[in-house]
């Protein structure tokens, strides 16, 4: 048997600050409650209130299969970004030729020229992609699974899957792969399929009112 030992209010401020106090969880009870409120603030007929039923029960499934949607179409664009971004380091833009070609063609030897673009056309789309992030939306950063996780543990952490973090993490993405790093689109899909799943959430219906709704569809 080994005990659980919490550390006292003070030693955890020490270690980090303020940041203990600021990471705030979700209370299902109260996100019920606030739930059932909002519902009983909108007096309805007997026949919207059928309609209604329908409509709450349709609309996981229906909200599930559009996250469903978005996620593949923004896998797919930024499959094909990748292609893009990664052909510039072989390729002349706009030509068929590749750098060796183009730069044989010189009366000098254009190796280390041709093997300069092939670097610098990587260099630069990992620098920008980090540029990106860095500027724009940090949250964006990373895998993006552990924060993910986080917030299935019932954390609030809002700007991780906001839209402009959804926006950034493509484009990067796209970038920081096609650049050459070893690296992979698996798992900042995920968290790409999570913002849509955030913002869709908050647009309306049962699942921007409550915190634990919500989260049925990031789990989804």
């Amino acid at each position: 048997f080994t005990p659980v030992v919490t550390p006292p209010k003070d030693l955890r401020s020490a270690i980090m600050g303020d940041a203990w106090e600021q990471m705030k969880t979700i209370s299902l009870r109260r996100e019920d409650h606030k739930l059932r409120a909002h519902q009983a603030k909108q007096p309805e007929s007997e026949r919207w209130q059928k309609v209604g039923v329908v409509l709450r029960k349709v609309e996981g499934w229906a909200l599930a299969g559009v996250i469903g949607v978005l996620s593949a179409v923004s896998g797919a664009a930024i499959s094909k970004g990748v292609i893009y971004v990664n052909s510039l380091r072989f390729t002349v833009p706009f030509r068929s030729e590749t750098w060796s070609e183009y730069f044989n063609q010189l009366p000098q030897d254009g190796t280390l020229v041709a093997y300069a673009c092939y670097v610098g056309f990587g260099t630069c789309a990992a620098f920008l992609s980090a540029a990106l992030v860095r500027a724009f939306a940090p949250t964006a950063r990373g895998s993006g699974i552990p924060e993910v996780k986080t917030i299935l543990g019932g954390f609030g952490m809002p700007h991780v899957l906001s839209f402009k973090t959804l926006v950034v993490k493509c484009f990067g993405l796209a970038l920081s792969s096609g650049s050459g790093m070893s690296l992979g689109k698996e798992g900042p899909l995920v968290h790409v399929a999570c913002c849509w799943a955030n913002v869709l959430s908050s647009i309306g219906g049962k699942y921007s009112l409550h915190g634990g709704k919500k989260r049925e569809m990031l789990s989804a």
